[in-house]
């Protein structure tokens, strides 16, 4: 949550939605399934606009996942 906030308030888009998708990932297997959705969705909506695929493709393997359990 720390590396999120600090990422949002330099405006660092690309390095916060990388950091949101990533604990998104921690906190579905946690369980804390609902907020990871929150943060999956806030990471594609940067990635989809973002010029490579890799990362955007990342974060719907992450949603994917989120929706198979």
């Amino acid at each position: 949550e720390k590396a999120i906030d600090h990422f949002r308030r330099a405006g660092n888009a690309y390095h916060l939605a990388t950091n949101q998708n990533n604990l998104a990932e921690k906190l579905m297997w946690l369980g804390y399934w609902d907020r990871a959705e929150e943060l999956i969705q806030s990471a594609i909506d940067y990635f989809v606009k973002a010029p490579t695929a890799g990362e955007y493709a990342g974060s719907l393997d992450t949603l994917a996942q989120l929706y198979l359990l």
